[in-house]
This record gives C-alpha cells, sequence and structure tokens, in this order.
C-alpha cells in the first residue's frame, strides 16, 4: 500500500516501508507543531486547545479568525489616528468626518484627487508610527451607532475532511473517529518559551470546554 501511491521524491527513501512510515510520522509531526504554533499566535493562551480533535477545530476556524483580527487592528490603528486628530482639531466631528473627504477645501476650491493623494502621503510616516504605539495583543471590539460593544464574533468548526476517490484506500472509511481520543499524549504541553517546542509533563492533563469554539474578548 505505500508503494502504490508514492511519487519521484518518495521513491528517494528506497523501497523500506519503515523509512517511509517515519517520514510521513516526521512530516505528520513538524505540520501538527506548526499548527499549534499558528493557534498560539492567533489566540489566547486559555482557548489553546488540548486534544487532537480540539486541534483540529480550531484549525478551521482559523481563516475567519483571521479576517476578525484584521478587522480588529484596524479598529485600533483607525481610533489612534482619530482620536488625535480630534485632540488637535477639536471642532472637528465624527458625524462630519464620517461622511468622507470635504467637498471644498479651506480656501473653497474643490477638494480633487490629487488632494487626496496628497493627504494620503502626508500621513505614511505618522501613520507607520503609531502603528508602533499600538498593542495588537488585545482584541478591539467593534462598536454601534448608539455606542455600544458589539458581542464578539463565535466561530464554529467545521469538517476539514476532504473529498476522496473512490478508487484510493478504502471508499467507506470514516477517519473521524480517529481523532475522538479524550487526550493526545503527544504535543500536548509544549513550552512556548523556547524555539524547539520542549514537552512539558503533567499530572492531570487539562479538559478542553469547548473544543472548536473559541471568541475573541
Amino acid at each position: 500500500m505505500l508503494n502504490s501511491p508514492a511519487g519521484e521524491r518518495s521513491r528517494q527513501l528506497s523501497s523500506d516501508c519503515e523509512m517511509k512510515l517515519k517520514a510521513v510520522y516526521s512530516l505528520t509531526e513538524q505540520l501538527y507543531c506548526g499548527t499549534l504554533c499558528t493557534i498560539k499566535a492567533m489566540i489566547t493562551e486559555k482557548c489553546m486547545p488540548k486534544n487532537m480533535k480540539g486541534v483540529i477545530e480550531m484549525l478551521s476556524t482559523l481563516p475567519k479568525q483571521v479576517v476578525e483580527l484584521k478587522r480588529s487592528a484596524a479598529r485600533q490603528g483607525a481610533m489612534a489616528a482619530l482620536s488625535r486628530c480630534l485632540a488637535y482639531a477639536p471642532e472637528l466631528t465624527t458625524e462630519e468626518m464620517a461622511d468622507g473627504f470635504p467637498a471644498k477645501k479651506v480656501d473653497g476650491s474643490d477638494f480633487s484627487e490629487a488632494d487626496y493623494a496628497k493627504c494620503m502621503k502626508g500621513s505614511r510616516v505618522l501613520a507607520s508610527s503609531l502603528v508602533n504605539e499600538l498593542d495588537l495583543t488585545t482584541y478591539q471590539a467593534a462598536y454601534n451607532a448608539e455606542k455600544k460593544r458589539v458581542q464578539c464574533p463565535t466561530f464554529e468548526a467545521r469538517s476539514l475532511t476532504p473529498a476522496r476517490r473512490k478508487q484510493l484506500f478504502a471508499p467507506g472509511l470514516d477517519a473521524s473517529h480517529f481523532f475522538d481520543q479524550a487526550q493526545f499524549e503527544a504535543l500536548t504541553h509544549c513550552n512556548w518559551d523556547v524555539n524547539n517546542l520542549q514537552i512539558q509533563d503533567d499530572e492531570e492533563p487539562a479538559k478542553d470546554d469547548e473544543p472548536g469554539r473559541c471568541s475573541f474578548g
């Protein structure tokens, strides 16, 4: 079975099935470590999954979480810029700025695309400086027109099992039960302060409250 799906590169491992299994395990281990590092960079420590099933479910929500984190970072940047503008020009109102750029300049002439480009170009250095002052480790929630905080989104896990061709392996095989174990012992407790992901011993493994569901805030 190991020889049938082998490509040109896998043939370089010789015909030793044990060597091929070691290569598959090594690749799987690296992918799993990379997944944990990605999840750790995306969410808070308290939401880290503690078993294989939780990792797979959390991984399925990352694309939507990336979009939400981008919005959070954009809100932080906009708030920092607008608050500084209001501090220096208190006569401005948020209602005026919400309508877009003004139709007329101070001298009464039309506000053109060239004027817009000049404003954007002049803000680059200050924008770069403001970003360095932001704390992107915290989630910035959105607020509605009533100035009330909007509930942060909750992401539902979805299946990552790809569609299989009927002629590959066992067509009726259901792989979902492979991830139902209560605890995935390997790579569960990692010391994130070191570069080589040292595994830490834990007498009582922690339990996932709701694997696959995580919200910001």
